[in-house]
């Protein structure tokens, strides 16, 4: 009983990794950002050429979102070189989508074009790189998020100095000192945004219905 069970159930996921690939070509960007959240979930590495191709090609920026996000969660290190050429999508939360995916697969040779997604002008593709910056855990990303305390935006200064907390660094010098605690005072409304549990972040898409939270089990099914 328990082989055949396990039987059926390799099928099912067959049948449906087969369905996504197939949705995946659909006309509609929906479905075909709903199958990149399936391949995603179904782990299988054979979707890692697919997802590629629509990140690379596909014109709707919520399936790049989708296939950016869903090999964060393959987690093959074949994807990185898209994942570094989607860090400049003409559309910011692709980018930030790719540096997370980044993030979750943990490959050293991605540091150095995060670091340089420091330096992006839109502040998601910034705060999507700090992210990932924190997974990959290497002391080149350490001093990128030490410099990050200086960023123009606030929210920015806060999550890097959230995750170099989180890391146990200590400032060296008086003034990063000063960086730091700047960026760790309460907001105006007297909460404290500057501790989060894990490197992992949300974005809304301004095409679908609602936030769609690739991270958190969220926008699941067809």
């Amino acid at each position: 009983m328990i082989a055949a069970a396990d039987e059926f159930r390799r099928l099912l996921r067959q049948v449906l990794f087969q369905l996504s690939l197939w949705r995946l070509e659909s006309r509609r960007p929906k479905k075909r950002e709903r199958a990149a959240v399936r391949l995603g979930d179904l782990g299988d590495p054979a979707a890692v050429a697919p997802l590629v191709g629509a990140l690379s090609s596909d014109r709707d920026e919520c399936v790049r979102v989708a296939s950016a996000a869903a090999l964060g969660q393959l987690r093959n290190a074949r994807a990185v070189d898209s994942l570094i050429t989607a860090l400049k999508d003409p559309d910011s939360m692709v980018g930030e989508a790719a540096a997370i995916a980044l993030g979750n697969i943990g490959e050293p040779r991605a540091v150095e074009p995060l670091t340089t997604a420091l330096r992006e002008r839109d502040w998601r593709v910034r705060r999507g790189a700090l992210t990932a910056l924190a997974s990959v855990r290497d002391d080149r990303a350490i001093e990128a998020l030490a410099g990050a305390l200086s960023d123009h935006d606030s929210l920015v200064r806060k999550l890097a100095a959230s995750f170099l907390v989180l890391l146990g660094w200590h400032p060296r010098t008086e003034r990063e000192r000063a960086l730091l605690d700047s960026a760790r005072e309460p907001d105006s409304g007297g909460t404290d945004q500057s501790q989060p549990d894990e490197p992992h972040y949300t974005w809304d898409c301004p095409e679908c219905t609602g936030s769609e939270k690739y991270y958190h089990g969220h926008h699941r099914g067809y």
